[in-house]
């Protein structure tokens, strides 16, 4: 291996007192310091006028010295390497570690606003239920008033329904009394009326003379504007006496009321029908009024055989 020059001239620092005063050993360590080769040591101590090192021992050489030797250029450029490889994953586990701290905080962001916002929907939602929970309780109370009120109103309007039924059936029970004691009076009147007629007729049969006599028999109902002289005016009087006898129907003005009464009782009344006691007055009447119209050509005939 040819000898560096350069660094053997820089070994002339040997020659200094205070250096050549110094053991050879560490002459020798300064001079590897300076990374010389072992033959360029000996030529720079040879040079310098110090004497050469002894001839280190193989164990010596193989075994301790790699431990206290420093290191070659060689291996603080593979040292470097390695520390620049070091350097350059740290460097790179450093940005991924920003990459991701920037995605976490990115995806934090992002949820802190979904949270926000569901805060609010659901403070939405909140305000939403207490106002719909506020609504219910005052429409449950309004329909509480109400019920109340109805049950509160509810008696008094029966009572008064009461009142104005019992003043209803009051008003009937007046008119039916008013009703009965008309058709009493009604019937009497009718039981003595065609009485007398039939004693009259009677009397007029049996009694035989001339137009004076006949005319004598007849009612007062039928005036009479000439004098009767022969059989034919007796017969006419006879006939134009007949519907004086004749009973008429009674009527019954308060069936009408009864009929249109607003009573509650008259609404729930069914078919409107004659009371049997109507029916049976009309039935009597009818068959006066018949036996009066049969009596009429008897007496007409009796009348004329007696002219």
């Amino acid at each position: 291996m040819a000898i560096r020059e350069d660094l053997v001239a820089s070994a002339v620092i040997l020659q200094d007192p205070s250096v050549a005063s110094s053991s050879v050993e560490n002459r020798i360590s300064f001079l590897r310091s300076k990374n010389l080769t072992q033959e360029e040591i000996d030529v720079a101590l040879a040079r310098t006028g110090g004497n050469a090192p002894p001839t280190p021992t193989p164990s010596r050489q193989r075994y301790i010295y790699p431990l206290v030797a420093p290191p070659t250029p060689e291996k603080l450029e593979q040292d470097k390497k390695s520390i620049e490889e070091q350097f350059d994953r740290a460097f790179t586990l450093v940005e991924q570690l920003a990459k991701d701290t920037e995605s976490l905080k990115t995806a934090e962001k992002e949820r802190t606003e979904k949270l926000d916002a569901a805060i609010a929907d659901l403070e939405t939602v909140m305000t939403d239920l207490k106002a719909a929970n506020r609504r219910r309780e005052d429409d449950a109370n309004r329909i509480r008033d109400e019920v109340q009120s109805l049950k509160d109103a509810i008696p008094k309007a029966l009572e008064n329904q009461k009142g104005l039924t019992d003043g209803r059936l009051r008003e009937i029970n007046t008119e039916l009394t008013s009703l009965k004691t008309l058709v009493s009076q009604r019937m009497s009147s009718s039981v003595s009326t065609p009485t007398s007629s039939t004693f009259l007729r009677g009397a007029s049969g049996s009694i035989s003379g001339g137009a004076s006599g006949v005319g004598s028999t007849s009612t007062p109902a039928a005036p009479s504007s000439a004098p009767k002289t022969n059989g034919e005016k007796t017969a006419v009087e006879s006939t134009t006496t007949t519907p004086a006898a004749e009973v008429p129907k009674p009527t019954f003005p308060s069936a009408p009321l009864l009929n249109r009464s607003s009573s509650p009782l008259a609404n729930m009344t069914g078919k409107k029908s004659i009371p049997a006691w109507q029916m049976a007055m009309a039935n009597q009447n009818d068959t006066s009024s018949t036996q009066v119209k049969a009596d009429e050509p008897k007496e007409a005939a009796a009348s004329g055989s007696s002219s």
